[in-house]
């Protein structure tokens, strides 16, 4: 489940980019979804924990989008959300067949 906190933000510059990814990098609890060219990706909060910086993070997802890490545009959208984690264990029943 996740958990929108903004609305989609036009991104026209690298830095304003950048400092979106690193206001997110704070506590590491923050996903993005990046948006560009008819391209989207997103990273769970979670791939922070594999990521030393929020360069990377911003790179990787732009990669993961099928975008240059290059890439620059007028259109670039960044989405920034929280996730919840359960940790109620998934009852074994509902995997069973009924007889």
């Amino acid at each position: 489940m996740w958990r929108s906190r903004s609305s989609p933000t036009r991104r026209r510059s690298p830095s304003k980019a950048r400092r979106t990814c690193w206001r997110s990098s704070g506590q590491h609890r923050d996903g993005l979804i990046l948006e560009s060219a008819r391209r989207r990706g997103t990273f769970l909060p979670k791939v922070w924990e594999g990521l030393e910086t929020p360069e990377k993070f911003l790179n990787g997802l732009k990669v993961k989008a099928g975008l240059p890490r290059d890439h620059w545009a007028s259109d670039l959208k960044i989405w920034r959300y929280t996730t919840e984690t359960f940790g109620a264990p998934v009852p074994q029943e509902l995997f069973r067949r009924a007889a």
